[in-house]
């Protein structure tokens, strides 16, 4: 069960990364979009 959250945190930490280098996104999605992303995925 751990190492599925420890999974689950880095795919998150992964997106965020590749979700925060487009800056064509970063600049159209706000702060509170970005972060509101990974916690959909980890509930």
């Amino acid at each position: 069960m751990k190492r599925a959250a420890v999974l689950i945190l880095a795919a998150a930490i992964i997106a965020l990364t590749i979700w925060s280098s487009i800056p064509a996104k970063a600049t159209d999605t706000k702060p509170s979009d970005i972060y509101s992303f990974p916690q959909i995925q980890l509930m």
